[in-house]
Order: C-alpha cells, then sequence, then structure tokens
C-alpha cells in the first residue's frame, strides 16, 4: 500500500511540473529563470531596475540614430556570405560599429538598454571574426526590437531577444549562443 501512494505522489509531482513548465514557457520563461547575464568576462552585462533612459538631451539624436542602423541592418541581413569581407569593410560597417558606441557611451544613459549594446558589439566582433550570418541577424534583431519599441511599432515583428523588452528565455538563448560562439 505505501508503495502505491509514494507512487501516486511521484506522478502528482510530475503532473504539477509539467504544468509549471507549460505556464513558464507561456509566460516567456520568467518563472524559472531570471538569468539574463552572459557569463564572458568581456561582455560588461549589469542589473538595472529601467529599460531605457537617455542621456540628457540626446533622445532625438538616438532615436535617429536607430532608425538609421535598423534600416542599414533590415537592408544587409540577408546578404550572402561571400559578401561578408565587403560588409565590413564597408563605411556603413563602420558607422554601424560607430553607433553602437556612441549609443553605449552617450546615447544612453542608464537602463537594460546598455546590456543591449554590449550584446550588439559582441555580436559585430563575431561577424567580423567568423563571417558569422546568425550573429548577423541577431543583431539586426536587438536592433529591430529597440526601434519598435522607441521609435516606430508599426509592422515589425519583435523578437524578444533585448534586456530592456525580451523574455528571459530568448535573452538565454542569445547569451548562449554568444558564449559558445565568442
Amino acid at each position: 500500500m505505501k508503495l502505491k501512494t509514494i507512487i501516486k505522489y511521484i506522478f502528482f509531482i510530475f503532473i504539477i511540473a509539467v504544468i509549471l513548465h507549460f505556464l513558464d514557457f507561456k509566460e516567456g520563461g520568467r518563472w524559472f529563470s531570471s538569468t539574463q547575464i552572459t557569463n564572458i568576462p568581456d561582455i560588461k552585462h549589469e542589473e538595472y531596475e529601467v529599460d531605457v533612459v537617455f542621456t540628457k538631451g540626446e533622445r532625438e539624436n538616438v532615436l535617429e540614430q536607430l532608425k538609421l542602423q535598423h534600416h542599414y541592418l533590415q537592408k544587409n541581413v540577408a546578404i550572402h556570405p561571400e559578401q561578408y569581407r565587403d560588409l565590413i569593410t564597408s563605411d556603413g560597417w563602420k558607422e554601424l560599429k560607430s553607433t553602437v558606441h556612441w549609443l553605449k557611451t552617450f546615447g544612453f544613459e542608464s537602463g537594460r538598454v546598455l546590456n543591449d549594446m554590449e550584446t550588439a558589439e559582441a555580436l559585430i566582433h563575431l561577424v567580423e571574426r567568423d563571417g558569422d550570418s546568425l550573429s548577423l541577424t541577431y543583431l539586426s534583431r536587438i536592433f529591430n526590437d529597440i526601434h519598435f519599441y522607441l521609435v516606430d511599432s508599426n509592422n515589425q515583428e519583435v523578437w524578444g531577444i533585448t534586456h530592456a523588452y525580451g523574455s528571459n528565455r530568448e535573452i538565454r538563448r542569445l547569451n548562449k549562443y554568444i558564449e559558445k560562439n565568442y
């Protein structure tokens, strides 16, 4: 009789675990993990209480740069890997790198979006070093999501991979990808 009772309890716990896992999945992974910080020492992710804080007087410049870089990445995300050398030596790519640094240093004062700029720099590194198409795709998605929330929310798909506006599950997926390839 005790064995039957133990089996019933184990089965009950299993069912509860499956239900909780499903609910966590529906909630974007927020229930069981809040780990959004990468373990790579070169990437300086920090904990922030807010999504975005613009540097005083820079809001309009930031929004314009986000718009320009989002457009640039949308135009170049689908290029063939043989064209990467031309891409990463182009003036547009140099402008992208400069803009990411400017946004991180002068455009945003605080917020989770600074972690997104750190991630963007890591992805730029992977594109330049390896010609990695998925890194370029992730980079484009970061700018897509930030652009969606801060500049223009019309007719765009949101990927949910930014620290500022994403889900824990997607952020963890991106961090694991970077940790594996960095």
